[in-house]
């Protein structure tokens, strides 16, 4: 007799398995339907997005296929890779509750890194010495302009992609802005420029230079994509100053005559810049000569006097007038200095230093 296939229509039916029975399912049963155990339902539907590690949670009114929150043994890590800080980088008071597992261990081992963002920078600088005689004619200063588009170190993309260990912050220079003598001007295209025959002024002597620079094409993000700078404008550096400084002469020393003229004045074996008001020099002697001179700058005037070979006892030197000292290494223009002396009897039988300072 042939076997007979049937399919019997189950309605809303209870069914009672007897007790200590077994009931054997063999084969793949698939329930299309709503699967309850003692009316709750058990939905284990494999949607897209599942991965190793789901698991069956309450959700509050059915079970369901969803990721572990968990620490079970089976969970797989699913976050970014590599990891980029020392283990710990989860700051105190973080909130951990209904979270998954990946993205607490993401936070711990993956943080964003920001760009290293350097600014634009200048320089200026000069060829001669920086401090000179009143008057003196310089022959040649020569000033160059610097520029240094600096850096964003490393460039991320908008992923969070590495895409350059390092790029410019700005476009390159375009011009220059210059202010002082012989070189003032705006929107230079010339990084060098020279002046001539300059004449030192009492004091500051200044010059400035500020660089223009075009655009910069780089945006700066961060590790994760994020925006940290946008694309440096096209834009100008502050301004760089260059100074060179005018000083008068101080002249002084032991000598054999009272100086008449500007060049006995400038001929004294000894001189120096007087910086400021007060100042504290050193004449020295010698064993020759009994006649000792100082000659100051205008306005400048002899406050104490003291031989420190003699137990610091007290120097009376004399102001004896005013005397026309030309400045500019004795080429250039005529001031009048406060002349000063000093007799003694005879010469010191060695050099003694007489500590003089001005008022």
């Amino acid at each position: 007799m042939a076997g007979f296939f049937t399919r019997p229509e189950l309605e809303d039916r209870q069914f009672k398995q007897l007790s200590g029975s077994t009931l054997t399912l063999s084969g793949e049963t698939n329930f299309v339907g709503v699967l309850k155990s003692k009316g709750v339902e058990i939905d284990a539907t494999i949607t897209t997005g599942t991965s190793i590690g789901d698991v069956l949670s309450w959700d509050g009114s059915r079970i369901i296929l969803s990721p572990s929150t968990g620490g079970g043994g089976g969970q797989e890590y699913t976050g970014g890779t590599p990891s980029n800080i020392t283990v710990g980088g989860m700051p105190a008071g973080t909130t951990l509750t209904g979270r998954t597992l990946s993205s607490i261990i993401e936070e711990i081992l993956i943080t964003t890194l920001n760009p290293t963002i350097v600014a634009p920078s200048n320089s200026f600088v000069e060829n001669v010495a920086n401090t000179h005689e009143v008057g003196t004619i310089i022959p040649s200063i020569t000033f160059t302009s610097g520029f240094n588009q600096e850096s964003i170190t490393p460039l991320y993309d908008n992923t969070g992609t590495q895409i350059a260990p390092t790029v410019p912050r700005s476009g390159p220079a375009s011009s220059y802005n210059y202010t002082g003598a012989q070189i003032a001007g705006v929107a230079d295209p010339s990084a060098v420029k020279v002046a001539t025959n300059y004449k030192m002024l009492l004091n500051a002597n200044q010059w400035s230079s500020a660089v223009n620079y075009d655009a910069s094409p780089y945006t700066a993000y961060d590790s994760s994509g994020g925006l940290y700078a946008s694309a440096l404008p096209a834009g100008t550096t502050g301004a760089q100053t260059v100074t060179l400084t005018g000083r008068y002469l101080r002249f002084y020393g032991a000598s054999a005559i009272t100086p008449v003229n500007s060049a006995q004045v400038r001929a004294l074996p000894q001189s120096e810049y007087q910086t400021a008001n007060v100042n504290t020099f050193i004449l020295n002697t010698g064993s020759v000569l009994t006649k000792f001179v100082v000659a100051l700058p205008p306005s400048r005037t002899i406050n104490t006097a003291y031989d420190l070979d003699a137990l610091n006892a007290p120097m009376p030197y004399a102001f004896i007038g005013t005397i026309t000292v030309n400045d500019g290494g004795g080429l250039g223009d005529p001031h009048s200095y406060n002349l000063y002396e000093l007799v003694i009897g005879a010469p010191y039988s060695s050099n003694h230093r007489h500590q003089i300072t001005t008022a």
